[in-house]
């Protein structure tokens, strides 16, 4: 059983999010995951082979905290209701109902010893804002992975260095520790069809160098520096675009800014676009950027749209934060840049220019297959075995 609180839309359903819990199911496994779905409308059931089952509540997103203290809830009766019948439960991020199930978990493990309980933390607290909900984030992530550490038989992190990293603060014990890290679907980012592309490509400007950024849209992210940056590139008259599809809280002053700076032709925001396009999106163009600076929320990450690039044999432009060099330092596909800023990315642009015939985005591509999704399946099995002294 994997128990989650995240809400899960259309675009998040068809991305990658259960694909790993269904490449267990096909290794001989039971899986059942707990979710929230967006809509009724989101069916589950053409997903699911045999051996793979979900339990979801449908909700809106109107009330952010109140949902989630729902979608809490739901998770905590499902696992109150099967905990005897589970050999795993692992609880997906701290939004989960670990808290609430921890007392009911070791009174069923007294009594049955079963089951195993883990619990998957998916990123350390991002983006928090400041005040009570900074507050709230960050209590939530200290009481759950204290209670995991303690009483928990494992925590899974998504990358070696935020293992490191919470171990030192909660003093984790290493026989605790296991790493779970993104997995990316190779064959929904196999090669696509030729045609499209070359389409999208005209459509797009098929005479610049395109660069594109794909994902959610805020002022942390370091994309407002990055259209600067493509605003000097077209001062110095480099024929560069950025390409940016995503959503988020500084879309509008993205628009005013390219506007009022007439930079219309050399960063394009086409917004959130349907996740079964963007494989094409990325044939399209000619490198991914990936512009996140050396903050602790991004720090310790395992950034999926890097892996993405990578998986569909596209050189990277990366910040040299660890999050990125643990995942591409290893081939001779990714441009890091010196730093953050407007002129130190459009400066990494520059080298890529000059450089890219002597990247081999094709190692990219195995450094992608490490992080498959049936890689990653058969690693976790592994792990959980362990951690339940079955190894």
């Amino acid at each position: 059983m994997i128990v989650g609180t995240d809400l899960v839309d259309k675009d998040l359903f068809a991305a990658h999010f259960p694909r790993l819990f269904i490449a267990l199911a096909k290794r001989g496994h039971i899986v059942t995951w707990i979710t929230g779905r967006a809509s009724p409308e989101y069916r589950f059931e053409t997903f699911e082979p045999p051996r793979f089952k979900v339990e979801a509540l449908t909700q809106t997103r109107t009330v952010r905290y109140f949902s989630e203290l729902i979608r809490k809830l739901f998770g905590f009766w499902n696992v109150l209701r099967s905990a005897a019948h589970r050999d795993v439960i692992i609880f997906e991020n701290v939004r989960s109902p670990v808290s609430l199930a921890t007392p009911i978990l070791l009174l069923e493990r007294f009594v049955n010893r079963r089951p195993i309980v883990l619990l998957r933390i998916t990123t350390n607290p991002q983006e928090t804002g400041s005040g009570l909900r900074e507050f709230i984030l960050r209590f939530e992530d200290a009481l759950s992975v204290k209670l995991a550490a303690t009483f928990f038989d494992g925590i899974f992190f998504i990358s070696p260095m935020m293992a490191q990293m919470y171990a030192s603060k909660f003093r984790i014990p290493q026989n605790k520790i296991g790493i779970w890290p993104v997995a990316v679907d190779s064959a929904f980012f196999a090669k696509q069809p030729k045609s499209k592309i070359e389409k999208l490509r005209r459509e797009l400007d098929s005479n610049e160098l395109l660069v594109i950024y794909h994902g959610y849209l805020s002022e942390a992210r370091n994309l407002m520096t990055t259209a600067q940056a493509f605003e000097l590139l077209k001062s110095e008259s480099i024929k560069a675009k950025l390409i940016l599809l995503g959503e988020g809280p500084i879309k509008e002053k993205l628009v005013k800014y390219i506007s009022a700076h007439r930079l219309n032709d050399c960063v394009q925001l086409l917004g959130p676009v349907d996740y079964l396009t963007v494989p094409q999106y990325i044939a399209a163009c000619d490198v991914g950027i990936i512009p996140l600076p050396d903050h602790e929320w991004f720090r310790y990450q395992c950034p999926t749209k890097l892996l993405e690039y990578l998986a569909m044999g596209k050189p990277v432009i990366v910040s040299n934060i660890p999050a990125n060099s643990w995942v591409a330092s290893r081939a001779s596909v990714a441009i890091f840049l010196d730093g953050t800023s407007s002129d130190e990315i459009a400066d990494g642009v520059k080298r890529f220019i000059a450089s890219r015939k002597d990247l081999s985005p094709e190692e990219g591509r195995q450094i992608a297959k490490a992080f498959s999704i049936e890689q990653m399946a058969e690693n976790i099995e592994l792990q959980i075995l362990a951690f339940g002294g079955k190894s």
